[in-house]
């Protein structure tokens, strides 16, 4: 943030401050959260950036909710989502019929809330958000639940619940099941409300023992990872220092060679020595730059000493992650899943340059990819669709062949969307090219609710695709 201040750069500056507040949301430290918020929304103001401003009124009014202030929090989101109608962005619209739902039910304006929350499934059934449909669904259920109406309560709730299980989100089962428990135990069905209340449980400590997996076998990977990278770096600084001998050796039987040549000769050949030297140090460390930043980017920072941070208004997202990542470390040990990993990682990686598509980062088991970055590209929406439908046949021939040697394999979902963003590097030390936005947050959530091997593409990226 500070080197942004500096920079005076104020696209990253908000992004920065709306990153943050939902950080600050995210533990529950709402108070911090509207303030970054506002932050960053007085920034999108005078930049008058409408997809971004909007983005960060709707996430006010999200956290004006949480601190009881029903006003701001319905003044703000009532805003966003006029804003996004004249945008025609339905995922925001249905965002803030889900906001003006949490606003009502605070309230106990549970009939309004109601009538919200069908506003909001409507537009994820229209647009095919399975997750969002079934986070509406439970929401009614709860509504219900709440006013009184436990027939219908059950009802929706149990349309919520299936689609989780078909899903396999835990969380979301969970909270059905609390629903269910509570609904039927109004009713007297004491039988039903018993078992899913024990399924509740179950779930519970399901999703505390998943999460404490993931964090242990993130720590292996990432040590087998560091272990296996410093391994490929010695070896690479071995082979260098034996070229390095051999060239040394090879420029000594050249000096004996030429013993006799003029003290002008020597100095000529030390000269071309040093150049070859300098020459072959500059060639190692543009490709290692290269490797790390895009090109384009790459070039600024060598001739300026730094590079600017940039809106890209039409660029398109890929996010994948693989699917029984935690079942199949119950397996397998850590190096032989770093092993596998690294094996779809480089191919994905293969599968970006030949479609042109720039590797952002991996992260953990999630890989990230850009089209249209950091040059835009009237193709880039084609080319990451291509690149992506090719990680899925990958994948698919991968785990093909893993069960034919009788080996645990993962499968992968794959979510991509297409809208602005902001690019550019952060940090002075270990930086790296990243990209920020609600662009790149809704591709993460295009991943999270595809199907098993599929790619799942937002309503943006299908429109611009579609002809």
């Amino acid at each position: 943030m500070d080197l942004s201040i500096e920079l005076g750069n104020e696209l990253v500056q908000g992004s920065i401050l709306v990153t943050m507040g939902a950080l600050y949301v995210y533990q529950n430290n709402f108070e911090d959260a509207i303030d970054c918020f506002n932050k960053g929304l007085i920034i999108w103001e005078r930049l008058d950036h409408q997809q971004f401003r909007m983005n960060t009124l709707l996430n006010l009014g999200g956290a004006y909710v949480n601190v009881e202030k029903y006003d701001l929090a319905l003044e703000y989101t009532l805003k966003a989502k006029e804003g996004y109608l004249d945008m025609h962005n339905l995922g925001g619209v249905a965002g803030a019929y889900n906001n003006i739902g949490r606003i009502r039910t605070a309230q106990g304006d549970y009939l309004n809330a109601i009538k919200s929350y069908e506003s909001e499934l409507k537009i994820m059934q229209e647009i095919d958000q399975k997750e969002g449909v079934l986070r509406s669904l439970g929401n009614i259920g709860f509504a219900h639940l709440n006013s009184g109406n436990y027939s219908k309560a059950i009802r929706f709730c149990e349309q919520s619940y299936g689609m989780a299980l078909q899903l396999e989100l835990l969380y979301n089962q969970k909270i059905n099941c609390e629903c269910l428990y509570e609904a039927y135990q109004k009713k007297g069905d004491y039988k039903r409300s018993l078992d899913y209340f024990e399924e509740s449980v179950k779930l519970k400590d399901s999703i505390l023992s998943e999460e404490n997996q993931r964090e242990t076998i993130r720590t292996e990977y990432q040590y087998e990872y560091d272990k296996q990278a410093l391994s490929d770096s010695l070896e690479f600084a071995k082979a260098e220092a034996i070229k390095d001998l051999e060239i040394e050796k090879q420029q000594a039987e050249l000096s004996q060679q030429r013993i006799g040549l003029a003290a002008s000769g020597i100095g000529l050949i030390l000269i071309i020595a040093l150049a070859v030297s300098i020459y072959r140090g500059k060639k190692r460390s543009d490709e290692l730059l290269l490797n790390i930043l895009p090109e384009e980017t790459a070039q600024e920072l060598k001739a300026k000493g730094s590079a600017e941070s940039k809106l890209i208004e039409d660029t398109t997202v890929l996010f994948t992650d693989f699917e029984g990542f935690t079942a199949m470390s119950e397996n397998i040990t850590a190096s032989a899943l770093v092993k596998d990993i690294n094996e779809c990682f480089s191919a994905f990686d293969h599968i970006m340059e030949k479609h042109g598509v720039e590797k952002i980062k991996t992260i953990g088991d999630a890989y990230m990819a850009a089209g249209g970055v950091p040059t835009p590209s009237p193709t880039h929406v084609r080319d990451v669709v291509l690149a992506a439908l090719e990680i899925a046949d990958f994948m698919k021939n991968w785990a093909a062949e893993k069960e034919t040697k009788g080996e645990p394999h993962f499968d992968i979902r794959i979510g991509v969307n297409t809208g602005p963003v902001v690019a550019g590097i952060v940090g002075v030390k270990k930086f790296q090219y990243d990209i920020w936005g609600d662009t790149v947050n809704t591709a993460s959530r295009m991943e999270s609710a595809s199907d098993v091997g599929k790619v799942n593409i937002s309503e943006s990226t299908y429109n611009k695709l579609k002809d």
